[in-house]
């Protein structure tokens, strides 16, 4: 909403990981844009980010090959519009 224009998420990323996948997908509803951000071990900024989606509507992905293990933060900023998002995080590689 208008009063939340961004939420930040937190999850582990495991050793031995050689791909992550970060794709967000936003309510069509109310005209939404989100924008995507994507950081290892500390939450993202607009200025500090290891990888973005600034794209025009309520998709955004990255992908990060060879990530680094530990904590990672994905933020969905909200550019315009109103509605909910879904946020996918697939890791592959690990044995």
């Amino acid at each position: 909403s208008s009063g939340t224009p961004q939420a930040t998420h937190a999850f582990d990323v495991a050793p031995g990981t050689t791909t992550l996948r970060v794709a967000l997908t936003g309510s069509e509803d109310g005209g939404s844009d989100f924008d995507l951000y994507l950081r290892q071990g500390a939450p993202p900024t607009a200025a500090a980010y290891d990888c973005r989606d600034l794209g025009p509507n309520q998709f955004g992905y990255c992908e990060i090959a060879d990530p680094a293990a530990g904590t990672w933060y994905a933020q969905a900023v909200r550019a315009a519009g109103v509605g909910a998002y879904h946020a996918t995080i697939t890791t592959f590689g690990r044995d």
